[in-house]
């Protein structure tokens, strides 16, 4: 997580971006593959950060571990969002939502995101 935080510090200071994290469990071992989640991080946490609208973003990663022993990573921010009848298309290639406007991306990320996405235990 440090890492991914690292990465996009100037981001996260030019935005003036607040970042809390919430880890609820000892975190276990696991076997995965860390650059794909730190890039799926870096996706979701970048994405808030672009569409925060007109406040600074406020973000927040909690870390769980659900009834399968699975490890969740969470983040949630109070952007513009992503209106509801376009929610099953966001991981189509090169699809954007309505209204991202003249924000910068390719509609990629949540489709590399799935591609990518790994399930690991402990």
């Amino acid at each position: 997580m440090r890492g991914v935080l690292q990465t996009l510090d100037l981001e996260l200071k030019q935005s003036g971006a607040v970042v809390e994290i919430s880890v609820s469990i000892a975190l276990p071992q696991v076997i995965c593959q860390p650059p794909q989640i730190a890039q799926a991080l870096q996706n979701l946490i970048s994405n808030a950060i672009k569409y925060a609208g007109d406040s600074p973003p406020q973000i927040m990663i909690t870390v769980t571990e659900d009834a399968c022993e699975m490890v969740e990573f969470d983040v949630t921010d109070q952007g513009i969002g992503i209106p509801a009848a376009f929610i099953a298309r966001i991981f189509e290639p090169f699809k954007r939502a309505p209204g991202s406007g003249d924000t910068q991306g390719t509609g990629l990320g949540p489709g590399h995101m799935q591609k990518g996405r790994s399930t690991s235990r402990r």
